[in-house]
């Protein structure tokens, strides 16, 4: 139901989905029509605030004064992505560019691959031409086939991104040594004050 709306910088750039409303029917039969805004609007927080001129408009969040401020604090992912591969040692560039995995459930919005690809190369076109950064951007499958896309940096959607949390933690749980990293929840009660602390005493400082 919800999905991204695409990155409009030319008239002819938004696909017809985003200018129809869709009908929702609710367990009581009751049909609720959403209109195109109320169906990506929630998705711009990916896309950062900025104020009046950012993804999120102050004006359209009707929500507290503190959680508007956060959201309209918040960085944009692409500039957050750009951001770390910046930090990248330029010997490592090539590789983790091709490693930029989207996961869990935000991922599965419909258009969020595009949108993101748009964006990155809209914040990058001006950029000093870096390693890996400003030359193009695909989108991969999770295949394993993503360092022969033809681009500097790939942003790979796994086809099974929307269990892999699940997965992971059940594999997880199945470690010999699962017991011993485990926070056991009086534990965390008595450690809550300070997590960090917690975490370090319990499987150590990465």
């Amino acid at each position: 139901m919800l999905y991204v709306q695409p990155s409009c910088s030319a008239a002819d750039s938004c696909s017809e989905q985003t200018q129809t409303a869709s009908a929702l029917e609710l367990p009581d039969g009751t049909i609720v029509e959403l209109s195109p805004e109320t169906r990506s609007r929630p998705c711009e927080v990916y896309f950062g605030g900025g104020g009046e001129t950012g993804a999120v408009k102050p004006s359209s969040l009707n929500c507290s004064p503190a959680l508007k401020a956060q959201v309209l604090a918040q960085a944009s992912i692409p500039l957050l992505i750009i951001s770390a591969l910046r930090c990248i040692d330029t010997s490592l560039q090539t590789t983790l560019n091709n490693q930029i995995v989207f996961c869990r459930g935000g991922s599965l919005l419909r258009g969020l691959g595009d949108r993101m690809k748009a964006e990155l190369q809209k914040a990058t076109q001006n950029e000093p031409q870096h390693p890996g950064i400003g030359i193009g951007i695909g989108i991969g499958n999770g295949n394993g086939n993503e360092s022969e896309l033809p681009s500097s940096v790939s942003l790979v959607f796994a086809s099974g991104r929307k269990d892999a949390s699940w997965m992971g933690a059940s594999m997880l749980s199945t470690l010999s040594t699962f017991p011993s990293l485990s926070i056991q929840k009086q534990q965390y009660a008595e450690g809550k004050t300070n997590k960090a602390a917690l975490l370090d005493n319990q499987i150590g400082a990465p």
